[in-house]
């Protein structure tokens, strides 16, 4: 109503002014509606302010490549069909919308709400083949078990009262399984009428780039090489994906560069043996063969994005999160841990610490200057020893808008040592916050006193101590790789935590533009 107002009043005002006035409205869009899709976030954000119930459905925004498997009657099922279901956040980031779109043209669609008064989702239904005048819904939640499950009232063919009920299972940041099945009121009768088993398609880039910095101690020649891996939000043809994904392997020569190739899968093997005993190096060699979920060399997405350092050991160890931040809208960077002197291992001393600063800052710097990166939105990741150094680094640096200890140094005895003369917590705030996830396991040198005197000192820290993972599990390749390597589920806690860490990051980032 005011801008069909403005227009009438059009002719009076000079060009400049009405000009200026659209311009406005266009920034106050960006502003008002950032969760909406756009370019830079094609399925759209969940607003941070909803409950957190509202992201149950956040592993499954994107595009899944699906199969699809139909009942005929009682003793037949129709062949097999490919269909691509589309899934993301509509209404500011307050409700999900999917679309299933099939070979054959039946396509179909959901607009998903969650209301927190009833603690449930209501999914309302529509079809291409089937418009109706009135939607059908069907009404669930997330249960204990991971699963979401929702349920319609529906009456058989033959008159029995009974519920049309959907289940999506198996559900984490690379897929979900989906099943229909009219069941009678106890479920002591199941009849399942359609199967779907879906895989997200990557729409994530992967490349490795090397930068290098003078060091004079490192080798004869002064120059230290950092190989740096990066992640990154891509635009990929989903027609292509399975033919062009990175494949664990190459991952394993980029990331790890052993001088012959012969001794990928023994190295893989030792790597991967040292997080989670696994049956053996056959196991790892056939799993080296699978495809990864990043595209090699893919062209980015246009615009700047925060990024996400990772650090600690390799990158190897924390892949699998990395494909998802950068799925989600971040680019991910990591590097190996690299000694003082090439061929040798870094130190945990306080040496050994102002070498991996050095080579963190130099990084950070270099990635800044990336055209897909914002410089202003910088948030650090660390697992194991490199999360004391970091935090000292980022004590100083511009930029950080939050930093994330998963396990780290930050709270074991060993950390404040490394730091202590860079990292006083008598003198040192920071403006951003620490969050620190770790178990409730106070064992193997585990101390949150260096912690808890940075928050007394008025920082912002938080702890989280509810997360049933060893110090190994809080890695990717534990709780994922290995896991898969030996045929078995994602570990359900590791995958929480990445959900965790998604959330903070989105609340940060709203942050960054308050309503």
């Amino acid at each position: 109503m005011l801008l069909l107002s403005f227009m009438l009043l059009r002719p009076c005002l000079p060009p400049f002014i009405f000009l200026l006035f659209i311009f406005d409205l266009s920034a106050q869009s960006d502003l008002h509606y950032r969760f909406e899709p756009n370019p830079q976030n094609p399925f759209g954000k969940r607003d941070p302010a909803t409950p957190m119930a509202s992201g149950d459905f956040d592993p499954l925004i994107g595009e899944q490549a699906c199969l699809s498997l139909t009942r005929i009657d009682r003793d037949n099922w129709a062949d097999t069909t490919t269909m691509l279901w589309r899934w993301k956040y509509i209404m500011n980031g307050n409700a999900v919308q999917d679309e299933t779109l099939l070979p054959n043209g039946r396509n179909a669609g959901s607009i998903r709400q969650y209301i927190a008064d009833s603690a449930n989702w209501y999914v309302h239904f529509y079809s291409s083949t089937l418009p109706s005048t009135a939607l059908p819904a069907w009404e669930g939640n997330l249960t204990d078990t991971g699963d979401i499950v929702l349920y319609r009232p529906q009456t058989a063919p033959n008159g029995m009262e009974g519920f049309y009920k959907i289940v999506f299972s198996e559900i984490d940041p690379w897929g979900f399984d989906w099943l229909g099945a009219w069941v009678t009121p106890d479920e002591k009768i199941v009849y399942q009428t359609w199967k779907i088993w879906c895989d997200k398609i990557p729409y994530v880039g992967f490349q490795r780039m090397e930068i290098t910095r003078k060091s004079a101690q490192f080798n004869k020649s002064g120059d230290k090489t950092i190989p740096v891996s990066l992640w990154y939000p891509s635009t990929v043809d989903h027609e292509d994906q399975k033919e062009e994904r990175t494949r664990y392997h190459d991952y394993a020569v980029e990331l790890s560069s052993p001088e012959n190739d012969q001794e990928i899968p023994e190295m893989f093997f030792r790597m991967v043996n040292s997080y989670d005993s696994i049956p053996g190096p056959t196991k790892a060699e056939k799993f080296l063969k699978k495809a990864a979920f990043s595209v090699p060399d893919a062209n980015p997405r246009d615009g700047k994005y925060p990024l996400v350092l990772i650090g600690g050991g390799r990158p190897l160890n924390h892949l699998e999160l990395a494909e998802v931040l950068a799925h989600r809208g971040y680019v991910a960077a990591s590097f190996p841990r690299l000694g003082i002197k090439e061929g040798e291992r870094l130190s945990f001393t306080e040496e050994g610490a102002s070498e991996y600063m050095e080579d963190l800052a130099f990084v950070l710097e270099e990635l800044k200057e990336l055209p897909n990166v914002d410089p202003e939105r910088v948030y650090l990741l660390c697992w194991s020893y490199e999360g004391a150094p970091a935090l000292a680094y980022a004590s100083t640096a511009s930029g950080i808008k939050g930093f994330f200890s998963l396990d780290a140094s930050l709270g074991y005895e060993y950390g404040p040592g490394l730091v202590e003369k860079s990292l006083n917590p008598k003198k040192i705030k920071f403006n951003f916050p620490v969050f620190h996830f770790t178990s409730e396991t106070m064992d193997h040198g585990k101390d949150l006193s260096f912690l808890g005197d940075l928050k007394t000192a008025g920082n912002q820290i938080e702890i989280q101590r509810n997360w049933d993972l060893s110090h190994a599990g809080f890695t990717s390749i534990g709780s994922v790789t290995a896991k898969r390597i030996k045929e078995q589920e994602e570990d359900k806690v590791y995958m929480d935590l990445i959900a965790e860490i998604l959330g903070q990051l989105n609340r940060l980032e709203a942050k960054e533009h308050p309503r």
